[in-house]
């Protein structure tokens, strides 16, 4: 089973914590209780008491919200990603590592050895997810001081160690505190053309990773609300910050698991350009295939194109274990069948799953299905949360003097 490391970047306050709680209570509780849920993830179970407590506290609405994460606090979050069958068969997919920590460390100079740490996990990061606090950006779209202050001070440092990471990882950035937007009716799209107009930094953090050598770089912007509008009621502050009151209204969260779910096809398209950039000669038709019919489901995988043959995806060694093996396969049958096709017997060998119990090759291909259309779904309610070249190119003609 493979690890992937995974970096939140933001800057203290801008909800990273609560959002990591909040997606464990949805994929890490109630997904594992709902049987018809094909995923969930699963954690150490002192990392598990720590997130179920820490939910707790932030939706009692007898409680304070709780301080941001003490300084001294950095600690990998590990969650494993488990597919669960119709028959209720469980597999074993990926294991993801998070960072927990004070986002005092990006915003202000630290000299201990877990700096040293956090910045060695950012230069080692599979993926990136990046935290955009959104009544800041709000203040931004407002034109208030406070939103400036964010746009050349907290931005401009967390969009820095978002260079830090290496130019291969995927980006995906999060607007926290989504229900603020929803309040005022302010579309996804309105909002992803201010920020980029606004901030010289984001736009050239995505034209440098979209432009970058990786066939596979992708960004998302992913409007992303813990708690809900039902939950939290926004009072402006008098330095113009809006600052969210509990009341006794239901939880409603929104899209707290597509980060997760989205960054499954960026992993295994780094994967397979892995085992095509050593020199290998597996691979190369299963990839062309999939290259010529890059569709709409897992895109970056898709478009992963390495010096592989099908041969090695049939090679016990080059891939680590059974159910990896399948969970690839699951990928490429999902493209295969959005375009109204079988995979041919040189897409997908026998061999790829000789001796993977059939309840198990099922169980994973339930759970491709699931992210598949939870993705899909997600992209349909929101058109424009993917970040393009074009978005950019109608930047630059908006900036035009006339």
């Amino acid at each position: 089973m493979r690890d992937f490391n995974v970096v939140t970047l933001g800057e203290p306050d801008s909800g990273k914590t609560v959002f990591m709680a909040a997606m464990h209570e949805l994929l890490g509780t109630r997904a594992v209780d709902d049987a018809h849920h094909r995923v969930f993830v699963r954690a150490p179970m002192g990392t598990r008491s720590s997130l179920v407590r820490t939910y707790a506290r932030i939706v009692n609405p007898d409680l304070d919200w709780d301080p941001g994460t003490d300084r001294k606090v950095y600690q990998e979050v590990p969650f494993t990603v488990v597919a669960r069958g119709l028959d209720q068969t469980l597999a074993d997919l990926f294991r993801v590592r998070y960072v927990d920590y004070s986002g005092e460390r990006i915003t202000t100079e630290w000299m201990d050895e877990k700096q040293r740490r956090f910045e060695r996990h950012l230069r080692e990061a599979h993926g990136v997810l990046v935290a955009l606090d959104g009544a800041k950006v709000l203040s931004l779209l407002d034109r208030q001081e406070l939103g400036r202050r964010y746009l050349y001070e907290d931005l401009k440092m967390v969009l820095g160690a978002v260079r830090e990471t290496t130019a291969r990882a995927p980006v995906h950035f999060m607007i926290t505190k989504w229900d603020l937007f929803e309040r005022r009716r302010l579309g996804l799209g309105f909002v992803k053309g201010e920020l980029l107009k606004a901030s010289d930094d984001l736009a050239g953090v995505v034209g440098s990773r979209l432009r970058s050598a990786s066939p596979t770089a992708t960004m998302r912007l992913i409007p992303v609300s813990s708690l809900g509008r039902d939950f939290v009621r926004p009072e402006p502050s008098e330095d113009g910050y809006l600052r969210m009151f509990k009341t006794s209204g239901r939880v409603r969260q929104l899209n707290v698991d597509v980060p997760l779910l989205s960054l499954l096809p960026d992993f295994y398209s780094q994967y397979m350009e892995e085992l095509g950039a050593g020199g290998r000669t597996g691979f190369k038709r299963v990839l062309r295939r999939w290259q010529k019919r890059a569709g709409e489901v897992f895109p970056p995988v898709a478009r992963a194109a390495g010096d592989v043959t099908a041969e090695r995806l049939t090679e016990g060694k080059e891939l680590e274990s059974y159910v990896e093996r399948i969970l690839l396969k699951s990928l490429v049958d999902g493209l295969m069948s959005r375009f109204g096709r079988r995979p041919d017997r040189l897409d997908v060998r026998p061999e790829v799953v000789r001796g993977l119990p059939n309840n198990v090759q099922l169980a994973v291909q339930a759970a491709v299905q699931h992210m598949a259309l939870r993705l899909e779904a997600f992209e349909q309610a929101y058109p424009e949360s993917e970040l393009t070249l074009a978005d950019l190119d109608d930047l630059a003609r908006t900036m035009e003097p006339e």
